[in-house]
């Protein structure tokens, strides 16, 4: 507001924040306070798997792809499904760790398709951990979301009019993405994975010596080859570590940048009230009159990672976790009160100012007219003469002294001196 006052304005702006309505459809862009990258020292040790569909109907009746990615070398394994049922996935993911071996974790959502007693069978029995993201935040299973967009991007490319041949390309675009180089590791996932660069079509690789013989193999040669071979694996794997971290690192101090822009990060505690981003509004019919938040609710625990578990006023724990990223602080009464008493500022209806005699030369009232009046100054008119009188002798003083110091004319003090003049509280007196 402009030009407004009030004596109890910030108890009046409070009231307004704590409007329920208004905080359910405020729009504000929440991010995490921190950045947690996972960390990953071994090659297919960490596995992220997601689904990308429904996609057009094949001609053989495929409709959805699950991508598995290896956190470590980017290795992308891609297998296209009929459905999404509990049987069909987790059947694939047991054909990929059989082909490539098991693996200490996997991420996925929270998606029914992997949280299921299928799935959680299937898991126990082969010793892997299952880790669950929070609901509505892809972000914690970032690189296989990323292997979801370069997917989607390639078979947009080759596929038909109809897009209903996607699973004949398929192959092809992962085997682009594991031989292409890596920002994150400076390597191919191929490299990272198996050592060595891949054979493509157009390169010409040189295998042996000319004269040599095909068939001869010596067991010694073939031992201290493999040995020299574990020892460069070992090396290139130290090295894809270091890649990794650095890159971490950097997109950690990005992310810390970026967050600052039209973003609000906010800190949370066990048992403060908060409300929940409505992400099912987006995509359902009518949702965009919906409220932006929901709630309130109450934060009963929260990890290490910024994921919050949360239950309503009445002590019912909410399904599924929620990443603080989609949290913002409900303003309650109750939590302004607690913040202390409000502060008060006194109305103040004069003042005394200390100041040394000055003189001041006054021009003639009627060599002033309307258009010689200073703007910003017809405030003077409606204070009390004691009040304008002071103001007046303070503005006086400081252009004194200002004129003395650049050595300059003193016409602008007869000017506001003459304004004085003709103010009505000078009409009829006299100066001494």
């Amino acid at each position: 507001l402009i030009n407004y006052s009030e004596i109890n304005l910030f108890q009046t702006i409070s009231k307004v924040d704590e409007c329920p309505r208004c905080q359910h459809h405020e729009t504000v862009k929440t991010v995490a306070p921190v950045l947690h990258p996972i960390q990953v020292q071994e090659a297919w040790s960490v596995l992220g798997i997601d689904l990308i569909g429904p996609l057009p109907t094949t001609a053989k009746g495929k409709r959805f792809i699950l991508t598995a990615t290896d956190l470590f070398t980017k290795w992308v394994v891609a297998k296209s499904l009929y459905t999404k049922t509990a049987t069909e996935v987790s059947r694939k993911i047991v054909n990929i760790l059989l082909d490539f071996g098991l693996v200490e974790r996997i991420i996925t959502d929270q998606g029914r398709e992997f949280v299921n007693e299928v799935n959680r069978g299937v898991f126990e029995a082969l010793g892997v951990k299952h880790c669950i993201t929070s609901a509505y935040h892809p972000q914690a299973n970032g690189q296989d979301e990323r292997t979801n967009r370069n997917i989607k991007t390639g078979l947009s490319k080759y596929c038909g009019e109809d897009k209903n041949d996607w699973d004949i390309h398929l192959r092809g675009i992962v085997a682009g993405i594991n031989t292409a180089k890596q920002r994150s590791t400076r390597l191919t996932p191929y490299c990272a994975l198996f050592g060595r660069h891949p054979r493509t079509a157009g390169v010409i690789n040189v295998t042996q010596e000319e004269g040599g013989d095909k068939d001869v193999l010596v067991a010694e040669e073939t031992e201290e080859h493999l040995e020299a071979k574990i020892a460069e694996v070992a090396d290139l794997h130290a090295k894809i570590y270091q890649n990794i971290k650095n890159a971490q690192q950097k997109q950690k101090m990005e992310y810390e940048t970026r967050k600052k822009r039209n973003v609000k990060s906010f800190i949370f505690k066990v048992g403060d009230e908060v409300l929940k981003a409505n992400k099912r509004k987006e995509g359902r019919k009518g949702g965009r009159l919906e409220p932006n938040w929901s709630g309130p609710y109450v934060i009963a625990s929260i990890s290490e990672k910024g994921v919050a578990t949360l239950s309503s006023k009445a002590g019912v724990q909410l399904k599924q976790n929620v990443n603080v990223s989609h949290l913002k602080p409900f303003i309650s009464p109750k939590l302004r009160e607690s913040k202390g008493p409000e502060i008060v500022i006194p109305q103040v209806d004069s003042f005394q100012v200390e100041q040394e005699p000055i003189s001041v030369q006054l021009v003639p009232q009627q060599s002033v007219h309307d258009h010689d009046y200073w703007p910003g100054l017809g405030y003077l008119q409606e204070l009390s003469p004691i009040q304008a009188m002071l103001v007046g002798i303070l503005v006086c003083m400081v252009f004194f002294l200002n004129k003395i110091n650049q050595s300059e004319s003193n016409s602008e003090i007869l000017i506001l001196s003459a304004y004085f003049s003709r103010s009505q509280w000078l009409n009829g007196s006299q100066c001494e």
